[in-house]
């Protein structure tokens, strides 16, 4: 081979990748446990309301205690939950399940709302005229003359 047919080494072409930071999303895995410091960060659930709940008579699950954390296993209070929100059996005997009650979409008529805010008012010790709020004077303030 002579120094004349040599060929150049071939270069290779220049490549940028641009990711911005935002599309980038890292997945951890769930904690085995879930504790009042990161019930919050991991189910969305204030401290309080799980302090609340662990603490509370017939909490079916085991919980952990280590000093002043309570620790529940991180599933099974996930299943539990789910259960809770799944079962009608949980609601009182007067309850209905969203699905089955009246249409909460349709707006209540103004003839409703009125009666319904003088009930109330009336059960609290309020007296209405018989007179539309529409007839009534804007304010009893004496005019300046």
């Amino acid at each position: 081979m002579r120094s004349s047919d040599a060929r150049p080494p071939l270069a290779a072409p220049a490549l940028s990748l641009v990711i911005p930071s935002g599309a980038i999303t890292l997945i951890a895995p769930r904690p085995a446990f879930v504790s009042q410091e990161t019930s919050l960060a991991i189910l969305g659930i204030p401290r309080d309301r799980f302090l609340a709940m662990v603490r509370a008579p017939g909490f079916p699950l085991p919980v952990l205690v280590q000093g002043k954390a309570r620790m529940v296993d991180t599933e099974a209070l996930i299943a539990y939950l789910r259960g809770l929100g799944a079962s009608p059996a949980n609601l009182d005997r007067n309850e209905q399940p969203v699905e089955s009650g009246p249409d909460l979409a349709a707006e209540p008529s103004p003839e409703s709302e009125d009666s319904a805010a003088r009930k109330m008012g009336a059960g609290l010790g309020f007296a209405f005229p018989d007179a539309p709020a529409s007839d009534a004077p804007a304010s009893r303030r004496r005019s300046k003359r």
